[in-house]
């Protein structure tokens, strides 16, 4: 047989702040927001995704991706 449940003890003191951890992965991504209707990443990036920000589906050629129009395109480079 059990008693009742007692009533909480008082909270603890905050323990010491761990130890950083290892960098992320997604450090290796960079994302850009480019007004004209054309956009790349650098030599040393791929091209991953590409949006115009008019709605319109990007042309990707040769690692860059372009918009008719000049609403602006976004979209994520990773490096190699």
């Amino acid at each position: 047989m059990t008693g009742p449940k007692g009533d909480p003890g008082e909270r603890g003191v905050q323990g010491e702040r761990g130890p950083a951890g290892p960098p992320s992965t997604s450090a290796n991504l960079r994302g850009f927001d480019v007004s004209g209707y054309s956009a790349g990443c650098d030599l040393d990036e791929v091209l991953v995704s590409a949006l115009c920000k008019s709605g319109a589906q990007p042309a990707l050629q040769d690692g860059k991706a372009s918009c008719s129009g000049a609403a602006g395109i976004v979209g994520i480079c990773m490096r190699r």
